[in-house]
């Protein structure tokens, strides 16, 4: 069975058009992603890799220490 957070990754990730989102993990890390390229669900691990641009090295992600999906904050004109 997978983990809540998994399947609302793999949701957020469906959407069309694609919204930029931000994983924010239980040590209040915020991991913005904003490409559905950036992301890749391996569902028979529960975990997601996330590999940014900025980013010299993938990471793998654990849906148990996801706290919340939310998206960017708009920058303020």
């Amino acid at each position: 069975m997978s983990h809540p957070m998994y399947e609302a990754v793999q949701r957020i990730l469906s959407e069309d058009p694609f919204r930029p989102f931000v994983i924010v993990m239980d040590n209040d890390e915020h991991v913005t992603i904003e490409h559905r390229d950036f992301v890749i669900p391996m569902k028979g691990w529960n975990l997601v890799l996330v590999q940014r641009p900025q980013d010299s090295e993938a990471r793998l992600l654990s849906p148990e220490h996801m706290r919340e999906l939310t998206r960017p904050k708009a920058n303020a004109a």
